[in-house]
């Protein structure tokens, strides 16, 4: 059974909560999101290879959505690697659109209003 543990802290002057997923005490999934007054950013959201494909990047993207809605944030945001399709493809599936590409990075936004 997984479990979804999350560690609040504030860096910078926002607060961050890194969401971590357990199976077994074996780490298989984290990401964390930084919230600002208006705008949430999601960095490093990852799953470990062999759990890939089986709804953990879907349930790890919804609880930042959860978070960010629930702070008051207008809007949320990231990068990722275009080269990343499956990430990409998570991410346009949630809802974010591109908005800037730059070299080999994209980066994309979800209005939350």
């Amino acid at each position: 059974m997984m479990t979804l543990l999350e560690l609040d802290r504030a860096i910078e002057g926002s607060e961050t909560t890194l969401i971590v997923a357990v199976e077994k005490n074996e780490l298989i999934g984290s990401v964390e999101i930084r919230l600002g007054q208006l705008v949430a950013g999601i960095r490093a959201l990852n799953v470990v290879q062999h759990h890939r494909r089986k709804g953990l990047g879907w349930t790890l993207l919804q609880r930042c959505l959860e978070i960010a809605t629930n702070h008051g944030c207008e809007s949320i945001g990231l990068t990722c690697w275009r080269s990343n399709t499956a990430a990409v493809a998570l991410y346009r599936r949630g809802g974010f659109i591109v908005t800037a590409e730059q070299g080999h990075e994209l980066e994309l936004i979800k209005p939350l209003r």
